[in-house]
């Protein structure tokens, strides 16, 4: 999992708990400096340190971490041989696809 990037929060890109449960990021509190960031979870609003922990010195099934983003990609498959590139849209793997193509699939990964 990613590590929880306040910045990439509060400029809208999903978060979740350490255990997967989506989180809805509220803003960051200037009243408390231990646990400044706002987010509802559970259905009520939990306070997390900047660094996304729910309990300081302590893992919790709570902590906050970027949530993973899911990649499109389409391969050419070939009966004959090996291709290893993969491509941004179908457009594109289908200007790239041999004559011997016999299929091109649409493969969906969490990036790295």
């Amino acid at each position: 999992m990613k590590p929880f990037d306040l910045e990439k929060a509060k400029a809208g890109h999903p978060i979740v708990t350490r255990d997967g449960r989506d989180i809805e990021f509220i803003g960051v509190s200037s009243g408390s400096l231990k646990y400044p960031v706002c987010a509802v979870f559970d259905q009520s609003i939990q306070t997390f340190t900047r660094d996304g922990l729910y309990a300081l010195n302590e893992v919790s099934q709570f902590d906050l971490f970027m949530a993973p983003t899911k990649v499109k990609r389409w391969v050419n498959v070939y009966a004959n041989h090996r291709d290893d590139r993969s491509y941004a849209s179908k457009y594109i793997a289908d200007l790239h696809g041999q004559s011997s193509r016999i299929a091109c699939v649409e493969i969906e990964f969490e990036e790295p």
